[in-house]
């Protein structure tokens, strides 16, 4: 199986990974032919390797632009970074197709659009569920980054949910972002949120105290946390992180 990305992986819309470190370079290696090879051909080679390099350098400055705007929740700044990386590297769009449609949708959902955030992360991850129907294969040298990025997709497409109201479906996202990957302390965050939403405090709470065993620091920092713990209190639950003080 061939990598869903090499090199366009960011973070989430809402969140990032927990700090947990993920390899970003390129996963094809580039080795320069020596055995019984021609002097020519070991030119050649030498030759695509210089291009490869120079083209991931540039590429790979371009999505931490991308990144970075994001981060600065400045859209229209990703957009033009967006924008410029496909102009210039335009075989992006064919070789890694769900990976732009990942950064556009980021940048629709810090633009509010929060429809076409959800029409960006459900193409990318209708077309990888119909490449592989019975789920992503694992084990081989791509399997890490390609699982976490579609639990990434998951991810993204219930924080959509999330912000358009559609509770349930949001829940089942995020589940399914955690069966794929991992949980993590911003997923179980987003489903506490739901939760309360839809007026099911316990589970709330639950979920609640599953992100801060995942990731305490992160969870009593969410900006919500003191919001989440007033209403869990006044429907009587008090999960963990809300008997901890928040970081300065």
């Amino acid at each position: 199986m061939e990598s869903l990305l090499v090199i366009l992986l960011v973070v989430s819309p809402v969140f990032s990974n927990d700090g947990k470190a993920v390899d970003q370079d390129s996963p094809v290696p580039m080795n320069i032919g020596v055995g019984g090879s021609s002097f020519d051909e070991e030119v050649e080679s030498t030759y695509a390797k210089i291009r490869r390099l120079i083209w991931e350098s540039r590429a790979k400055k371009q999505v931490r632009r991308i990144s970075e705007a994001i981060a600065n929740r400045d859209p229209e700044s990703a957009q033009k970074e967006l924008d410029t990386l496909v102009r210039e590297c335009p075989e992006l769009k064919k070789q890694e197709p769900q990976a732009i449609e990942y950064h556009q949708g980021n940048i629709n959902f810090w633009r509010g659009d929060f429809k076409g955030a959800y029409e960006q992360f459900n193409n990318a991850i209708k077309t990888i569920e119909q490449e592989y129907p019975n789920g992503l294969p694992r084990g081989d040298k791509y399997s890490d980054r390609n699982i976490f990025f579609m639990g990434q997709l998951y991810f993204s497409r219930g924080a959509t949910l999330l912000h358009q109201q559609k509770y349930e479906q949001a829940i089942q996202d995020f589940n399914k972002a955690m069966l794929v990957s991992q949980p993590r302390a911003y997923i179980l965050v987003n489903k506490c949120r739901a939760f309360i939403r839809l007026k099911k405090y316990k589970e709330a709470s639950d979920a609640f105290t599953a992100a801060y065993k995942v990731n305490a620091e992160r969870t009593i920092g969410s900006d919500d946390s003191e919001e989440i713990c007033t209403i869990l209190k006044k429907n009587g639950f008090q999960p963990q992180p809300c008997l901890s003080k928040k970081p300065m």
